[in-house]
């Protein structure tokens, strides 16, 4: 009896051990649930609220209803250009044009002797949509301190719009450049120049990081050159970008088509706005600094001056791609 006794105590005693551990590993098991639950919802929090280019291109909108409103007060009665339809952008083409949108707003702000604020420089890391929306959210509120001085009374209106994407943001933010036009003074080839002096500094970084030679014979100083003449050589290093893109195993820009129509310095500063751009993107990929800022020349720039530093780029990306 004595024994029988000991065995049925046992048996209950191994029946209540793997009771609780099939309750502790049944506990483990919700808790290891529990946590990966909580890790995917915070995981997926920046996702849910990411910043969409419906969002960016609302706010941008805004921005042309304002110097729309800017205009008129000023009893500007021009119509402005309007830009072709755009293909291909991601957020860094739309970051640079609202570079160019937030200079012509400090030109504005200049020509009034107003403060004038200094124009961010480019990122030096992957440029996102939220990143183009701080950038119009700062020009919105620079157009805000002047709606302040000309006794303007401003309400967004501008609706969130479906199915944009950051090329319909680029097409927005360079047609609120093209409004300001007549306000703050258009593109000029002084503009483009610098632009040309930034893109060859950045390929000296670049040449330099790749152990590349930096020396070029200089081209010649042609007269009488177009700003069409200028785009064309500008395409010509847009479509060199394409094939050190996919040497260095990047996805290759996708470069647009020429533009129809008179050519103007607009369209030059355009175009290398988009070479900017891929460097930038470039730069990133490579961790080295962002495209540097230089300062205006001083000097009288024509169309001339443009085409010869758009073939010493050249020259210099051909010793960069040996």
């Amino acid at each position: 009896m004595f024994f029988l006794h000991i065995t049925s105590n046992l048996y209950k005693s191994k029946l209540i051990t793997l009771y609780i551990c099939k309750d502790i590993k049944l506990r483990n098991y919700q808790l290891k649930i529990s946590f990966t639950f909580i890790f995917l919802f915070f995981y997926s929090i920046p996702y849910a609220i990411a910043t969409s280019p419906n969002e960016v291109f609302q706010e941008a909108e805004n921005l042309t209803l304002n110097i729309q409103e800017i205009r008129r007060q000023q009893k500007i009665t021009t119509e402005a250009r309007k830009p072709g339809v755009q293909i291909a952008k991601t957020p860094i083409h739309a970051y640079t044009k609202a570079l160019e949108v937030f200079e012509k707003v400090s030109r504005f702000n200049a020509l009034k002797g107003w403060p004038v604020s200094k124009t961010p420089g480019l990122p030096n890391t992957k440029v996102l949509p939220s990143d183009v929306l701080q950038l119009i959210t700062e020009i919105a509120g620079e157009l805000q301190a002047i709606n302040q001085k000309m006794g303007i009374t401003f309400t967004k209106t501008a609706k969130l719009p479906i199915g944009k994407t950051p090329s319909d943001v680029y097409e927005i933010l360079w047609f609120c450049s093209y409004l300001l036009d007549d306000l703050a003074g258009g593109i000029s080839p002084t503009y483009v120049y610098r632009n040309t002096v930034r893109i060859e500094k950045s390929l000296l970084v670049i040449a330099n990081k790749l152990n590349k030679s930096t020396d070029i014979t200089e081209p010649l100083l042609e007269k009488g050159l177009k700003p069409i003449d200028a785009n064309i050589e500008g395409f010509k290093v847009l479509y060199q970008l394409v094939d050190f893109e996919k040497k260095n195993k990047m996805p290759p820009v996708r470069v647009s088509g020429f533009p129809a129509g008179k050519i103007t310095p607009a369209d030059v500063y355009d175009t290398t706005n988009n070479i900017i751009a891929e460097l930038t993107r470039i730069n990133i990929k490579m961790s080295l600094p962002a495209v540097p800022n230089v300062d205006l020349s001083r000097e009288k720039i024509t169309p001339n001056e443009v085409v010869f530093q758009l073939k010493k780029v050249q020259l210099l990306l051909n010793n960069i791609s040996l």
